[in-house]
């Protein structure tokens, strides 16, 4: 958790820390006076919401004040939001984070962008061309940093190294994920200063951690292919998504990991139903007591 501190702290902009502080201070808060989902609070899953709360409120609020009130109260109910859907949908992801900061950029009615102005979507123009060697690589740890929307190839490296505490193969493919993005984004021509900024390779970076954790127990070699499967899915999920923001003027800066999300429960639920065919066909194999009267 320090390590993350630190890579925000670095990273732009630098009220995201702060906000970032107050998010997990206010949603953990909330979950112990309401005794919420115990288990969940000491695993950090409901306080990695309510950062995400506060980091992207950093950049989506420019008045920091408004960004700390609104942090305290959006955070806090994070918290409320996460305990509920974990009753329901395991994982819940950041289902959280999204539902609480989309309404509430919604209510103060902030039309803002994540990056600036730009062109959503796919242009089918490469844009690969216009990057050297060293842009792609700031680009890609880019990519990892704006997993707490801050934008530093240092704040990146610092999250892969504290990630690479827990386990070298997540940190290996989380890299790849915002590799896969940041090369497919280009090469169909999309923004290039949000690319070169890491916003098209965030939600590749997620979901690529979160496959390399979750179906860790198929094997290496099975999860780097479904790694790539899966930073490409979300590239596509994000320019789809991106595009309906854009077009219909939304209040939110950005689709934030609503990307991430939809391919990360797509997922589960794939490997959900293909456990219950397999349960299915089990029960209605022969017993070995039955021999040839079966």
């Amino acid at each position: 958790g320090v390590v993350f501190v630190v890579a925000i702290l670095i990273g732009t902009p630098r009220t995201a820390v702060i906000l970032g502080l107050v998010g997990v201070f206010s949603g953990t808060s909330f979950s112990w006076c309401f005794g919420l989902d115990v288990e969940a609070r000491k695993d950090g899953t409901l306080g990695y919401n309510a950062t995400l709360v506060g980091c992207a409120f950093a950049f989506a609020i420019p008045d920091f004040w408004w960004a700390v009130l609104a942090t305290v109260g959006a955070a806090g109910m994070s918290a409320f939001v996460a305990a509920g859907l974990l009753k329901v949908i395991k994982p819940q992801l950041t289902l959280a984070f999204n539902f609480v900061a989309l309404s509430t950029l919604a209510f103060i009615d902030l039309k803002g962008n994540h990056g600036g102005t730009r062109v959503s979507g796919f242009t089918w123009n490469s844009v690969l061309p216009q990057m050297n060697g060293v842009e792609c690589l700031a680009a890609i740890l880019n990519g990892v940093s704006q997993i707490y929307f801050v934008s530093s190839p240092i704040s990146g490296f610092i999250i892969l190294l504290g990630i690479g505490l827990a386990s070298p193969f997540m940190t290996f493919s989380t890299l790849l994920g915002s590799l896969v993005a940041t090369l497919l984004a280009a090469g169909c021509g999309a923004d290039l200063p949000r690319i070169q900024k890491g916003i098209w390779g965030y939600n590749a970076a997620l979901t690529a951690l979160w496959i390399s954790f979750h179906f860790k127990q198929m094997g290496y070699i099975p999860v780097l292919l479904l790694v790539c499967c899966g930073a490409a899915a979300a590239t596509a999920a994000f320019a789809g998504i991106d595009v309906v923001v854009e077009r219909t003027h939304g209040v939110a800066p950005s689709c934030f990991t609503l990307p991430f999300n939809s391919v990360g429960l797509s997922l589960a639920a794939l490997q959900s139903l293909i456990k219950g065919i397999y349960a299915v066909a089990q029960t209605k194999q022969p017993s070995p007591e039955c021999g040839e009267q079966c």
